[in-house]
């Protein structure tokens, strides 16, 4: 796609967009509270910033379930594998003792995570993405606001903040608002729609843009400007990544990726994709394993319903769905 005809598609898509209001209603009484309070048990007790990917999974899976419009046979089998994480990670689930809530808890949240934003892009903006899942956690179950639990996730923030940015932003503008900072990842996403069917060509994260982009939304619809004007220059800088050329090769058949088809119970019994997901990831051998699976499918659907759930034109929602999912659907694809 040349720049012209990029500019015309995007000037369609933009036009076609309605957002209607950000807010949600109350879904507490949809909510597995049981898994949300696994997934911050297991956020606290992770090994390192790193293994705190299995309860922020845990606790974007309740919010789907709850949230996101699935049938009850979905929801039935997405909570069949939430249940296989909860039990290979039993022992950090495992619920802390009893003690008093620590009332000003948002305080240091806040500040460890301001401090990972600092200068840049860190780790694929982790940080905002564990802090954004983990407050929404807390404010369903605040009496689960304890040191226990709240001070090992400023932990995993202060990690973070000594990593050096990788992605030193070129524009520092803010984005007008959240729904500026949605159409630049959808716009961001649809530069890469030739890539789709070519698994050989590296593409960039777009899971983490995607779940970046919620959390740093939800921060915003949530009144914390600073998070926000520290938020704008590392996410402007994850999604600039340049388009690979493509040279040569015939693309492969993806009309079976799309929205529809990985929130559909058949998507979540396949038997092939449990064999592959609940063993071990690894880059050659398992590359759609726990990792993918547990570690980010959860969450990638959990944001991708937020990040669009305004949007009425279903043509791009479903464009950007195919770009987005491609690499669960098919291990081989490089990146994504």
């Amino acid at each position: 796609m040349n720049r012209r005809d990029f500019i015309l598609i995007a000037g369609g898509v933009l036009a076609s967009i309605k957002y209607c209001s950000p807010r949600l209603p109350s879904v507490s009484s949809c909510l597995d509270q049981s898994l949300i309070e696994s997934g911050l048990n297991a956020m606290a007790r992770a090994d390192d910033w790193f293994g705190a990917h299995w309860g922020a999974a845990l606790i974007a899976g309740s919010f789907l379930c709850a949230e996101a419009g699935l049938t009850e046979e979905a929801q039935s089998a997405i909570r069949a594998e939430l249940d296989v994480l909860r039990v290979k990670k039993q022992e950090a689930c495992r619920a802390f003792a009893h003690a008093p809530r620590q009332e000003d808890f948002i305080v240091p949240l806040k500040d460890s995570l301001l401090a990972a934003m600092d200068g840049g892009l860190r780790e694929h903006g982790h940080a905002v993405i564990y802090t954004s899942l983990a407050l929404r956690a807390l404010q369903e179950l605040p009496h689960l606001a304890i040191p226990a639990i709240v001070d090992p996730i400023c932990g995993w923030n202060r990690v973070i903040a000594k990593v050096r940015p990788h992605a030193a932003p070129e524009d520092t503008t803010l984005y007008r608002d959240e729904r500026h900072l949605v159409d630049a990842t959808l716009m961001g996403l649809l530069r890469f729609e030739a890539l789709v069917g070519h698994p050989g060509i590296h593409r960039p994260n777009f899971t983490h843009w995607i779940t970046h982009t919620e959390a740093l939304r939800r921060f915003k619809l949530e009144g914390f400007g600073d998070v926000w004007e520290a938020g704008c220059a590392g996410h402007r800088a994850h999604v600039a990544t340049e388009v690979p050329v493509i040279r040569g090769a015939d693309s492969a058949d993806r009309t079976g990726v799309s929205l529809a088809a990985i929130q559909a119970e058949s998507f979540w019994r396949d038997a092939s994709r449990q064999e592959v997901w609940h063993e071990p990831w690894s880059l050659r051998g398992n590359p759609n394993g726990d990792w993918i699976a547990a570690g980010h499918l959860f969450k990638v659907l959990y944001a991708f319903f937020h990040v669009t759930r305004e949007i009425q034109d279903d043509v791009l929602v479903q464009r950007c769905a195919r770009i987005l999912f491609e690499r669960y659907f098919d291990p081989e694809v490089l990146g994504g």
